[in-house]
C-alpha cells in the first residue's frame, strides 16, 4: 500500500512539474526590442510607394503622407516596430471617409483603408509573448499586403485623375 502511495505521489509530482513548465513557456515574453527581421522574412518588408509623378495629388492628403512616411521607416532592422505601428494607429484614427480628398474618396479606397486600419489596430492590441507571437507575425504581413493594395489603388486613381 505504501509503495502504491509513493508511486502515485511521484506521478503527481512529475505531472505538476510538467504542467508548470508549460505555463511558464506560454507566458514568457518576447523581447520588445527585437528587430522586425526576427519576426518575418526580410523580403516581406516591401511597401509599395506612391507614384512620384502624381505627388501633387498625394500632398493634399496630409494624414496619408504621415502614415506613408512612418511606414517607410519600418525596415527589417527596426527595433521600434511596435512604436511605429502605434504611431500609425494614431494617424489612422484621424482618417475617415469624410476627410479623404478627391480623387481618393471612393468606396474602393475607403474599403482598403478599413482593412489596413483593422490589421494595424489588431497588431497594436497584442502583448508580445510566445502565445500570440505567431498571430503578431501573420498580422504584420497582412499590414504590408493590405497597405500595398491600398497604395496601388491610390496610384491607379491618381493616374486616372491626371497630373
Amino acid at each position: 500500500m505504501k509503495i502504491r502511495n509513493k508511486i502515485f505521489f511521484f506521478i503527481i509530482l512529475i505531472l505538476s512539474g510538467c504542467n508548470n513548465q508549460t505555463i511558464e513557456s506560454e507566458n514568457s515574453v518576447f523581447k520588445p526590442n527585437s528587430p522586425l527581421s526576427e519576426l518575418i522574412d526580410v523580403n516581406e518588408v516591401n511597401f509599395s510607394s506612391i507614384d512620384s509623378v502624381y505627388l501633387k495629388r498625394f500632398n493634399v492628403w496630409n494624414l496619408f503622407i504621415s502614415v506613408n512616411t512612418k511606414l517607410s521607416r519600418l525596415t527589417p532592422q527596426s527595433n521600434d516596430h511596435r512604436s511605429i505601428f502605434n504611431s500609425i494607429k494614431l494617424d489612422l484614427q484621424d482618417i475617415n471617409q469624410n476627410n479623404i480628398p478627391y480623387p481618393f474618396n471612393k468606396p474602393e479606397i475607403i474599403g482598403r483603408l478599413r482593412v489596413v486600419k483593422t490589421f494595424v489596430y489588431k497588431v497594436n492590441s497584442y502583448e508580445l509573448n510566445t502565445v500570440n507571437l505567431r498571430s503578431y507575425k501573420e498580422d504584420v504581413v497582412m499590414i504590408i499586403e493590405s497597405y500595398n493594395a491600398f497604395v496601388e489603388k491610390l496610384n491607379e486613381l491618381a493616374q486616372e485623375a491626371g497630373p
